[in-house]
């Protein structure tokens, strides 16, 4: 009976259930092998340095991003790549092995001025939204405003960008 304690106790330092056993097999076969694959790139998730799988998609401006075990990319984050600022606007709920998501490349800079009177910049997503003219509540009348050119701008979330509201101005290039 030795042997079968021994046995047992070897197998479980894998993991205690076979599900547990696969997932930490998995884990260390992605550890091991991502690093030779050609996806396999330097990037720069809100600031941090990392190691991620970067593959392309349909459209070339969009990038999937695929994190290494143990890390995540949040949504709404800020990935450099390939001299580009991409920003995330789609994230796998499922981030048990690894994050998952999609980016789309920024193309457009904007600025803004804080309370403090502080010039903030940040990359984002443009995108022609005078299709998307809507109404605003002034008192209790509704006003329909028309607009001829309207950007609608998906910027990263952080401290600075959730302050936004609705009646801020932005320098735009």
């Amino acid at each position: 009976m030795p042997y079968l304690d021994v046995w047992r106790r070897r197998v479980e330092m894998a993991g205690e259930t076979r599900r547990e056993r696969q997932k930490n097999k998995l884990i260390r076969d992605i550890e091991r092998l991502a690093p030779d694959s050609l996806s396999y790139k330097t990037i720069v998730v809100d600031g941090e340095e990392r190691q991620a799988i970067v593959t392309s998609s349909d459209a070339y401006n969009l990038k999937n991003f695929i994190s290494l075990p143990g890390e995540t990319i949040p949504f709404g984050a800020m990935i450099q790549y390939a001299d580009r600022h991409w920003l995330v606007r789609e994230k796998e709920i499922d981030d048990e092995i690894y994050a998952k998501c999609q980016a789309q490349l920024c193309n457009i800079l904007m600025r803004w001025q804080d309370a403090d009177g502080e010039i903030l910049e940040y990359y984002g997503v443009g995108e022609d939204a005078t299709k998307y003219s809507s109404g605003v509540l002034n008192g209790s009348d509704y006003m329909i405003t028309l607009g001829e050119f309207q950007i609608k701008v998906a910027l990263p979330v952080n401290e600075d960008t959730v302050v936004i509201h609705r009646d801020m101005r932005f320098l735009i290039d």
